[in-house]
């Protein structure tokens, strides 16, 4: 990998800090933009109490100079509002794990009789540092016109219907408004049914899952490789993806291929001198990714989120210490926290998407990479362009 994110901190501690190795100098550092990608990852219905405690403002400790990054490790702080201020009484110590989350398992691993340190670092408050790194992922992307955008699907038994599912290049250029950078899109009336839907579960004691797809747009072909597990691009996002907490599964482009003959199932290729790369799919069922790499359609990944599983109602569990039976109480949580869960995906591809990139395009500096970008799009048009010729020779 060429960028390295790394975090550090806990949920009610003193804040978080986030590491981005491996980001180009030049590159300019809107600290706007990250203060709105923040804010979108609080945003939205069914979220908790906390998040409007917490205002997210944040501090760069190292790579940025006069606005720009220089190359080195960007360090960056994002400090708790919501914190027990460094005094081990202010934090209860919980020692009955909780169905669903990390709490058995981390106690286990580490040999814990007391919950706590497990639950203050698997909380996905830790996702509020990947999102700062995201963010300037996003700004990479930003100057390769790359960008990310996520919708909505359903939250638990709700559907919103979208068309096209899996869109290709010309549909996303037909509805523009659909795609909008850096925007959680919501189809027509949905925002105030999620409301309606999240009042009533929340009533009732229960939380929902939600199925979220995230849309890069803008890809060359050829990111990523088929000649290395470990470089398929695929399986990088898979990666990071279930890395975020209670996600399940993902899906690429159209998860019922399979229940498709094999000429159905695939995305056909017709000449197109409109497009940077001279070609175009008539559809986009494998979601922009073949053997690998992306094959210049945009990359649609949708995510399917469990239920958050902190519960109104107790859960049977056991008591660390003794191993007797006891109840879990309730604590502080999301309904169903679907737009912000949407905001953590898109910032999670744009760090996969622009590790791709600079492995692609390399360079030092900014400047070195999108010279880069521009001679590899140049080959593009002049190879496609060689064989077309060459074919209408030969058929003369």
């Amino acid at each position: 990998m060429h960028l390295d994110l790394k975090t550090a901190g806990d949920s009610h501690g003193p804040g978080l800090t986030m590491i981005l190795s491996g980001m180009p100098a030049g590159l300019p550092f809107d600290a706007g933009f990250i203060a709105v990608e923040l804010a979108r990852r609080r945003s939205g219905p069914g979220r908790s109490v906390r998040q409007d405690r917490e205002s997210d403002d944040f501090q760069v400790q190292g790579g940025v100079y006069r606005n720009l990054t220089t190359g080195a490790p960007i360090a960056v702080a994002v400090p708790n509002r919501v914190q027990d201020e460094g005094t081990p009484t202010k934090l209860k110590r919980m020692r009955v794990p909780r169905p669903g989350h990390a709490d058995l398992a981390g106690a286990l691993k580490y040999g814990l009789d007391d919950i706590r340190p497990v639950a203050e670092r698997a909380s996905a408050r830790e996702t509020a540092a990947r999102v700062v790194g995201g963010a300037i992922c996003k700004l990479l992307l930003r100057q390769l016109e790359i960008s990310v955008c996520s919708r909505i699907l359903s939250v638990g038994e709700h559907e919103f219907p979208w068309e096209p599912l899996y869109p290709t290049n010309e549909q996303v250029v037909e509805a523009p408004g659909n795609y909008a950078p850096n925007t959680t899109h919501i189809s027509e009336g949905g925002f105030g049914l999620m409301e309606e839907i999240f009042e009533k579960a929340e009533a009732s004691g229960y939380n929902l899952g939600a199925v979220i797809q995230i849309i890069g747009i803008g890809l060359p072909p050829g990111l990523g490789s088929h000649v290395d597990w470990k470089t398929r691009l695929d399986g990088r996002i898979g990666r990071a993806f279930l890395s975020v907490p209670a996600v399940k599964g993902i899906d690429i482009g159209d998860p019922g291929v399979h229940r498709m003959k094999s000429v159905h199932a695939q995305d056909q290729i017709v000449p197109d001198e409109s497009y940077p790369w001279i070609t175009r799919r008539t559809t986009n069922r494998a979601g922009g990714l073949e053997g690998g790499c992306t094959d210049g359609e945009p990359v649609v990944v949708t995510a399917r989120f469990k239920p958050i599983p902190t519960s109104d109602e107790p859960l049977n569990s056991v008591e660390l210490r003794s191993g007797r039976g006891a109840l879990t109480t309730t604590v502080r949580h999301d309904v169903c926290p679907a737009i912000g869960a949407a905001t953590i995906l898109e910032n999670m591809l744009a760090l996969v998407l622009a590790d791709a990139c600079l492995e692609k395009f390399g360079g030092d500096a900014l400047s070195d990479i999108i010279a880069a970008r521009e001679h590899y799009l140049t080959r593009l048009r002049n190879q496609e362009k060689e064989e077309k010729d060459h074919q209408r020779q030969k058929k003369e």
